[in-house]
């Protein structure tokens, strides 16, 4: 995916890649960069490949989870979406059951 991303971003990097009608749209060059720079913080932070990252979005926050799921795949990191609708108890269980190692949500990721 990431190199998918890469490819699109050279050939039409102005280009609308994904749009969330009333409430967001990012540019293939503006998704790339935002998974790039997610990817180096998640570096940063010790991820290392194969780690599982929880992905927790809202459906209005398509544009922020598009961004973090190919930052965790650039990462090296295997990426888990997972419902923000989830109780808490049923959200721990699901981070503890795939071994989650970290987990990116919301205004936590750059777009």
């Amino acid at each position: 995916m990431p190199e998918l991303l890469d490819w699109r971003t050279a050939l039409h990097p102005g280009r609308v890649a994904i749009e969330v009608h009333g409430v967001a749209a990012l540019t293939f060059a503006e998704w790339s960069a935002g998974a790039i720079a997610v990817a180096a913080a998640l570096r940063r932070r010790g991820l290392r490949h194969g780690d599982r990252v929880g992905l927790l979005f809202g459906a209005r926050d398509w544009t922020r989870f598009a961004v973090a799921y190919c930052g965790v795949l650039r990462a090296g990191g295997v990426a888990v979406p997972l419902s923000d609708r989830l109780a808490a108890g049923q959200l721990e269980y699901a981070l503890t059951h795939c071994a989650a190692t970290a987990v990116v949500y919301g205004d936590d990721t750059p777009a």
